[in-house]
């Protein structure tokens, strides 16, 4: 890949600046790649949703989706992916290039996803009750139709 900055952070994070002037929109993607465990598979999934829902500055997600559209309608999404015999947990950040806003947006846009990873509400050591509660309900019903689709799938192919 040519036209790149590698930028160590820390051990094992670095930061990879693609410069290109034909997009309008930065993109920051960060990848935390943890173990396939089966015992932490299911946290694994939980987690990026759950801090995306409240941090210390924006304690609930209606004040992180203001604070997004103040940014010119900047987004944060959460993903997590099985590649090989690993889990990645990923965050990405998407907002409109600075040069095309009467005013910067891309520092506050990644302090905002920096608050999301390292400075989630939490509450006797642990995220917050209701949070955990409404992803874990979001992660099932999710399953729930993967397995209904791929039944009703299956039948549909036996009918032909």
């Amino acid at each position: 890949m040519k036209g790149y900055e590698k930028i160590n952070i820390n051990k094992g994070i670095n930061l990879i600046l693609i410069p290109r002037d034909n997009y309008k929109t930065n993109i920051v993607k960060i990848d935390l790649k943890r173990p396939l465990n089966k015992d932490e598979v299911t946290k694994n999934s939980l987690i990026p949703s759950i801090l995306k829902s409240a941090t210390l500055d924006y304690p609930n997600p209606i004040s992180i989706a203001k604070k997004l559209q103040d940014l010119y309608g900047s987004s944060i999404g959460v993903y997590v992916e099985k590649m090989g015999e690993r889990q990645i947990l990923s965050f990405r950040m998407y907002c409109v290039g600075d040069k095309y806003l009467p005013e910067p947006v891309f520092e506050a846009s990644l302090d905002l996803l920096k608050d999301i990873i390292l400075k989630p509400v939490v509450k006797d050591n642990g995220f917050l009750k209701e949070y955990v509660d409404i992803e874990k309900t979001i992660l099932e019903e999710d399953i729930k139709a993967k397995i209904n689709n791929k039944i009703a799938t299956t039948n549909i192919n036996k009918a032909f």
